[in-house]
């Protein structure tokens, strides 16, 4: 029904607001890029862990912010 639209995702922050919506696109891009990334560790026998959405966390304010 979306086609190749998403939901926004909204975060604030600090009295800012981020909006985004990532299209079907960006995602097929993104894979792309982590798939060729894996594969060049792995011809390379470079150690490294794939993992998916990640919140980064700014210790000294104990928050995160991602846009959901």
């Amino acid at each position: 029904m979306r086609g190749d639209h998403s939901v926004p995702r909204i975060d604030y922050l600090h009295g800012e607001v981020e909006i985004m919506s990532p299209s079907r696109n960006h995602e097929a891009i993104k894979s792309v890029i982590g798939r060729l990334g894996e594969t060049l560790c792995l011809e390379r026998d470079i150690p490294f862990c794939a993992v998916g959405a990640w919140t980064f966390k700014s210790k000294p304010r104990s928050r995160g912010a991602e846009p959901d």
